[in-house]
């Protein structure tokens, strides 16, 4: 079967499975593993298809390299005709005797082919014409390039090495990223929800960006992740050696059986499944106790304990849910206000000592007119989006974001100041 026939074939496929998909969009019920497990198939096949569509076309691009393969090629005669350009004229005149063969003819002698079709007989003449020129001008032309690197390349614009530009995947925001660096988007995604979705520059990133970049099982595990993270009230196994998540389908009445371990647990209580009334959570409590003597504050979608560090009383929790940290109740619905004064006074003390170190031969006066300046840059710039660009900052500190430590570089917010890492600044902000 020729290149042709199997492109429409493949074509074909793909198109019936498209429409399969575009479908079942909005069937089943939400976190059903068996529809999940159908569109993983789905998706499985039609990356198949995608890879066989490919492999015809790279079988079409090596065979049209082949052949004009002795611009690039490292056969013996190339290598010594690149020593004396004059030698292929000269093999092509050995039989000047003989009866007098054509241009073409002339080109695939002297190269050692034995046919030729449009392309090659045009690139041959393309060399005679420049070997020509050099016996006219005495000027040897220059070593040719490489198809590797006559490629283009782009520049990942996290890790900043450079690739060829088909293996480089383009964000929504147009940003480019390598394929390593997409695939540790999707996967870093799947172990931090604050990560999730996969976004840059704040535009979410499409799961059929990475779909090339991710192995089977890679999908799978973020379609699993998926499901988890837009599940509101979320039971996970009782055991502290398993904790995996319990699927809706798995929950019958207040019990829920773990896919991992079998065990049963109480959706209401999170304990080890139970008769009667949910039992008193003694450690429950305790920690609740810490809680409140420490001042942390529980989201009341998700009943995640929350400390804060710095920043205003608007609190955007990990599953996307946004209350006032001073009394916990939805955003904006209460008359707590937008800071807490001390709270701001520190941040803004930190923000001095960065440019101004304080000493003992430091004016008192100028100290305070300083940190005033940040405190009433801070009211301005509470809920900062960070859209007013980021500034490059050389030497090593500490992400205020994920608390990692860079060692060369980090970028300084442009109105509220804060540091960030380039992963966060495209990927968690």
């Amino acid at each position: 079967m020729d290149e042709l026939s199997e492109k429409l074939i493949i074509s074909l496929q793909l198109q019936d499975i498209e429409e399969v998909l575009a479908s079942r969009k909005g069937k089943g019920k939400q976190g059903d593993l068996a529809s999940s497990n159908d569109e993983f198939a789905f998706d499985t096949y039609r990356q198949y298809l995608r890879d066989t569509e490919q492999d015809i076309i790279d079988r079409c691009l090596a065979r049209s390299l082949g052949e004009v393969v002795w611009a690039d090629g490292d056969t013996p005669t190339k290598r010594a005709a690149e020593n004396d350009p004059n030698l292929a004229l000269r093999l092509g005149r050995k039989n000047e005797g003989d009866a007098s063969p054509t241009s073409s003819d002339t080109g695939a002698l002297a190269w050692g082919l034995d046919h030729t079709d449009g392309v090659t007989e045009i690139a041959m003449n393309e060399w005679q014409a420049r070997l020509m020129l050099e016996d006219q001008t005495g000027v040897t032309p220059g070593p040719s390039r490489t198809f590797a690197e006559r490629v283009p390349k782009k520049s990942c614009q996290i890790c900043f090495d450079t690739f060829p530009a088909t293996s480089t995947v383009n964000a929504p925001c147009g940003h480019i990223y390598c394929q390593s660096c997409m695939k540790e988007v999707f996967l870093n995604a799947c172990v931090d929800e604050m990560l999730f979705p996969p976004r840059c520059c704040k535009k979410e990133i499409p799961l059929y960006t990475a779909e090339k970049v991710l192995s089977g099982e890679e999908l799978l595990e973020f379609r699993s992740k998926s499901s988890e993270y837009s599940s509101k009230d979320r039971t996970y196994c009782c055991k502290p050696t398993c904790s995996e998540f319990i699927h809706s389908d798995r929950i019958h009445g207040d019990v829920g059986i773990c896919p991992k371990c079998f065990t049963g647990t109480c959706v209401i209580c999170k304990k080890e499944r139970h008769l009667g009334d949910c039992p008193k959570d003694k450690s429950l409590d305790l920690t609740l106790d810490l809680a409140a003597r420490s001042g942390w504050q529980r989201c009341r979608s998700c009943h995640a304990l929350v400390e804060i560090s710095s920043g205003c009383h608007h609190m955007t929790c990990r599953c996307k849910a946004e209350w006032c940290y001073k009394c916990g109740v939805t955003w904006k619905q209460c008359q707590c206000g937008d800071w807490d004064d001390g709270r701001l006074t520190r941040r803004a003390e930190e923000l001095a000592m960065r440019g101004a170190p304080l000493n003992s031969n430091q004016n008192q006066t100028n100290w305070a007119h300083l940190v005033g300046r940040y405190v009433r840059n801070l009211q301005v710039n509470h809920e900062c989006q960070h859209v007013s660009g980021w500034r490059f900052q050389a030497g090593g500190t500490q992400c205020e974001m994920c608390y990692h430590f860079l060692p060369q570089y980090i970028f300084v917010c442009r109105r509220c100041e804060i540091l960030a890492c380039n992963r966060c600044r495209k990927n968690r902000i």
